[in-house]
Parts: C-alpha cells; structure tokens; sequence
C-alpha cells in the first residue's frame, strides 16, 4: 500500500470517507477549477521560479492536469494564480525573505518504507539552503486567511510527515515552513497582507512520537472497517453526504456513487 498524507489524515477524520475516496477512487465531476485546483496551479508557478524559469508559463503548462480544462471559470483560474505568484515574487523580494537561499529540491515526488508492506509518499514543495547553512522543507498553501494553518503549527502533522520522507531519503531538515499566499486579486477591495511565511522546528522526540502514531495507525487501516463520523462539517466538506446515509438503511449508495461520481479507480 502507499499511503500519501491526505489519505492518512482523511482516516482520521472519518474512515468512510477514506474508503469512498482514497481506496475506491470516487471523486465529483468538476464542472469549474477547485480550490485545490488553484493551488496546483499556483504550486506549477512557484516550482518554474524556484527552478528559475518563466514562472507565468508554469502556470500555463499545469492546466492539462486540472479536471475542468476549458471555460471562463478556467480563464479565471489561471490569471488568478499568475497574479498570486506574481504577488508573492514581488513580496518575497522587497523583504528579501529568499536572501541566501540555496534550492536542494523543488516538488521532489518521495518514498519512505516505513514497513514492509507500505509506503509513504508525498511531494515535497521545496527544500533550501539559507545563507546561514541550515536546511528548511518549505510547503506552499493557498488559502483565505493564514490562521487556518499557522492555529497549531507546532503540532502539524503534514510537516511532520514530509520530514519524515526527507529524513528517510538523506536529507535532514533544521526546521518547516509554512509559505501562505492568500486567494484574492489583490484589488482595491482587497486587504493586506496578502503573504505570509512561518517556520517551526520539531524535536526529536516529536518525530518520533508521530512515527509511532503513522504506525499504529497503519496497523487499524490494515485491519478495522470503515464506519462513518458525521459531524456538522460534513454538508459543506464532504461530498459523499448524500450518498453516506445509504449504505446504513439498505438505501440505494451504489446506484448514488454511479449516477453521481467518477471512479478512478484505487489511490
């Protein structure tokens, strides 16, 4: 099995959910660019100009991947990202944050056999040299507000995990960083400040421990069933709200996830 982070949280956060998504391969026909869609247009940008290539044309050349591949909201999309990574270039820039910075990685697709039948993976963002030798895993998000990833950012899970690969694969990392651009414009209307950058350093003993939670918890995913947790959150970030009732009143799910979903196949 290999096993990414989103998976492994989606576990945590409700094992139906998991299975629909992450073992049966469903997934909502897009109709226009997602949020995450977004974001992979904005990661394609940041990757050329880290790589120091035409960061606009690396906007461009991630639209093949999106779901939703033609149509205004698409249109839309791409200049929005073209204007955030813009943005973060001119930032960057003017606070002379990137000073001294060395790339060693930039979106390094990575594997960590941490037992012998599975295999964690993920896509690490960036990894820099600073001016004054140590080494930063630098994950890039897109969001609304900033407090969405910063609120408990000494127990990230997701940064702990990509240290993790990185240790596995040679590379130890002095500290993480959150790089946030936030999804607007930038107009008139629009409130600064638009970036925002914020490190955190684990101890070894967190990393530990968090390696021995990924392993407990591969060892339920191996073993347990898949029942759901609904909460209030599932009518806005779950799209299988519909359809989940279904399995447990001898509904019609199955006929639901083929009329409504596109399946995948196995993730």
């Amino acid at each position: 099995m290999k096993l990414r982070y989103s998976a492994f949280a989606e576990w945590q956060n409700c094992r139906r959910k998991y299975d629909l998504q992450y073992v049966q391969g469903w997934r909502k026909p897009e109709t226009v660019p997602s949020k995450a869609e977004i974001g992979t247009l904005v990661h394609a940008g940041l990757k050329a100009y880290y790589l120091n290539e035409d960061h606009k044309l690396g906007v461009l050349n991630a639209v093949p991947a999106l779901h939703c591949i033609d149509g205004k909201e698409l249109t839309d999309a791409v200049s929005l990202a073209q204007i955030m990574v813009e943005g973060y270039i001119q930032w960057q820039e003017e606070e002379g944050l990137d000073c001294g910075w060395e790339v060693l990685l930039t979106e390094k697709q990575l594997e960590y056999k941490i037992t012998p039948g599975v295999i964690l993976t993920g896509q690490v963002d960036l990894v820099v040299r600073d001016g004054v030798g140590q080494t930063w895993l630098v994950d890039h998000k897109t969001c609304q507000s900033f407090s969405q990833y910063t609120t408990m950012l000494s127990m990230n899970q997701q940064l702990m995990w990509y240290t993790l690969l990185l240790k596995a694969n040679g590379i130890d990392v002095d500290g993480a960083q959150f790089n946030m651009l936030r999804r607007v414009k930038r107009g008139p209307r629009a409130t600064p400040p638009f970036y925002a950058r914020e490190e955190v350093r684990f101890s070894g003993r967190q990393l530990d421990k968090f390696k021995s939670r990924v392993l407990n918890q591969i060892e339920e995913m191996q073993q347990s069933a898949v029942p759901p947790r609904p909460t209030q959150d599932c009518s806005w970030r779950c799209p299988f709200v519909n359809v989940c009732p279904e399995f447990d009143n001898g509904g019609y799910a199955e006929e639901m996830l083929q009329d409504q979903f596109i399946k995948e196949g196995n993730a």
